[in-house]
Order: C-alpha cells, then structure tokens, then sequence
C-alpha cells in the first residue's frame, strides 16, 4: 500500500508486545478495586447480607435490591477444619486445646474477592516482569561494553521505577485481603472465648504491609535481574551476538519466568497474607481483652507431605504468643531419612521472622492458638 514510501524511505515495523501494559488503566483498575472493597466492607459493617453486599460493590445488582441490614450472629461451623492436623498428633504440655485451627480460606461469598485480588496480582506481576525484560533488551542493543554487572543491563532508574510498581501491586493486595480475613479471624475469636474485640488497620499493620510489599518486590526483582544477567554474562564470554542474547532473554522470560516465578508471587504473598492476618488479628484480640500474657502458640503443618524444616518446627513445643518460632538470621535444620540415608536440612531465615507461619517459599504452615 505504500510502495512510494517504501522505495525512498524503507519500512519499520513495530509489534506490540501482548504483554504490554497501559499503566494508566491498571492504576485506575486497582483504584476501583479499593473503592469496591471499601464499599463491601461499609455495607457488611452496617448488617447488610455479605452476598449481597459483594454482588452491590462489584455492579452486579441495584441499591434497591438490597434487602434490609440485620445483625448477624457469628456462626462459625462451617469453618472447622476437618482435615487438618489433629491436636493430639502434635501435642504438647498445656492446658487448653479446646482453640480450633483456624483454616486459611474465605467464606464462599468473600473467596470471589481474593479470587479477583489474586489474578489482579498476577496479572500485575506479569505486566512488570514483561516492562523488566523489555528494559533489558532496550539497554543491551544500546551497549557494546562487557556484561560484569546488573547496571549494565539496568540502570538503577529504571529499576527502581519498576520496583516501585511491584511494591504498589503488592501493598494493593495486602490492602484488601489483611483486614478482610484478619476481621473473619476476629469474628471467630469472639465466638470461641465469648470475648468482643474489633480488627483495626492500625500503624503496626500499615508498617507491616509497607515493609513487606518494598522486601518482596526488591527481591523478586533483584532474583529475575541476577538470573538476567547470569544468562546474558555467560553467552557474551561464549561470544554470543547482540541478537543472540535478545532472543535468549526473551526465551528465558517465556519459560522460567513468566510461567514459573510469575504464579510464585500471589501464592507465597496469599499464604503470608493469611497467617499474618490470623496474626494480626489475634495480637488485637488478646490486647483488647488482656489475654497476652496467657497466650501461646504451636505450629501446625497442614500439607499432606510436609519438608522436614516444617515437620521438625512442628515438632516443637509451644511458645509465647509474641515470641518469634525462628528469627531473621536464625539457622533451622533438620534431619530426616531418604533412601535409607540420614540426611540434614538447614535454611537460613532470611526473609523475616517467622511469627506465623511461611518458613520458606509456597510455605502452607500456620499456627494454633493457645490460651492458658
């Protein structure tokens, strides 16, 4: 259509890459969300149906069709967990069992909000995990100079501006799902001890979300930009060409890590964020109704096949609430047997201490609640 053009000037093509993102418009997504949860969570206050509330905050039905608020009595049955650990296979010295194991999941009509929180995370992750390569690929084709350090494959601009935006995705996840749990966690206490107390999002819970969401972000993409530049380093000493070490990058990014580490995110953030939202709540509840003192925990494994770091703190008997089952720095090892050998575990605690579960990536342990 444009042979004029064509024969004086030449053709370049650009193509969009699928994984692009408009940053305008996934701002303004996660904005609505906020809006939509802050909406639910008002309705649910004033004793309106939760059910209902959800299909109002997300449009799916009028103001008029909100039937009239009513205080709801806790019910928390449905909410015992059948399939857990029993408390006598990891038993210990005190007093009271009677605490049931809180269970990490939703009831059916908030599960669709984590649902939406969850992809929204991902889809967020992989959007930035595709603006991180592609800033990549910008600076290699820019560079002829030897690949010895992550600044020369980003810069520190560019890589702080991208951090920032996973900081923000993740901060906006823990936003919405801490305070909708750790207030389910809180009903159930209430139930349980027949104490009231009231979940706030206070300063503790604001710092720890920030902290949190700025550690998770700077290590996920301190792991891609190291795993980058181990990629690209090796093929320039092989003498790999400009083009040869794009198309290696973006090999490496449609395998490991848009398939692999992109998932990892929303699973291992939603398993802290239901452990230290149990956590969360119950140092409310027990300062509420001054019960700290008298409090402590045991940490419960709930797969079916758990490591032998997992088994070995199960083991463990329990200890006060507030004190940490291992600390930053802190050395965990464990020996176990595999093919008739005697091995040993070790892992170093390196992400933050271990209050309430999430030992290691894709951890599912958490805690059980012990009241003297």
């Amino acid at each position: 259509y444009y042979t004029d053009t064509y024969n004086t000037k030449g053709i370049t093509i650009y193509i969009d890459s699928p994984l692009g993102t408009d940053k305008d418009a996934e701002l303004k997504g996660i904005d609505i969300r906020d809006k939509q949860y802050a909406l639910y969570s008002s309705l649910v206050e004033k004793g309106y149906d939760r059910e209902q509330s959800a299909q109002y905050a997300n449009g799916e039905i009028m103001l008029a069709e909100l039937t009239e608020p009513k205080v709801e009595e806790v019910d928390t049955k449905d909410d015992i967990v059948v399939d857990e650990p029993k408390v006598e296979d990891q038993a210990h010295e005190h007093t009271h069992d009677n605490v049931e194991i809180i269970s990490n999941k939703f009831d059916e009509d908030q599960q669709g909000i984590l649902n939406n929180q969850q992809a929204a995370l991902q889809n967020a992750v992989v959007n930035i995990e595709a603006e991180l390569v592609g800033t990549v690929i910008n600076k290699l084709t820019k560079v002829n100079n030897a690949l010895d350090t992550s600044e020369d494959i980003i810069t520190d601009t560019e890589r702080n501006r991208i951090e920032k935006e996973l900081v923000l995705a993740i901060a906006t996840f823990y936003g919405v799902i801490m305070p909708l749990y750790a207030t389910t966690v809180m009903n159930r206490r209430a139930n349980e001890f027949g104490e009231f107390a009231t979940f706030k999002m206070n300063n503790d819970v604001k710092t720890y979300i920030k902290a949190t969401a700025n550690k998770a972000a700077q290590s996920h993409i301190n792991t891609i930009v190291d795993d980058l530049l181990v990629t690209t380093k090796q093929a320039s000493l092989e003498g790999a060409s400009q083009e040869q070490l794009v198309a290696m990058i973006k090999q490496k990014y449609s395998g490991v890590i848009s398939t692999t580490r992109a998932t990892a995110i929303p699973r291992t953030e939603t398993n802290r964020a239901f452990t230290m939202s149990q956590y969360q709540a119950d140092v409310q509840f027990l300062k509420q109704n001054d019960l700290t003192k008298q409090a402590y925990k045991k940490w419960i494994t709930r797969s079916d096949n758990p490591c032998p770091l997992c088994k070995e703190m199960a083991a463990q008997p329990p200890i006060p609430f507030k004190q940490a089952f291992a600390e930053v720095g802190d050395i965990i090892s464990a020996t176990y047997e595999q093919d008739g050998k005697t091995k040993v575990l070790k892992q170093t605690v390196g992400f933050e201490d271990a209050l309430a579960g999430n030992l290691h990536v894709n951890c599912a342990c958490i805690y059980q609640l012990i009241i003297e």
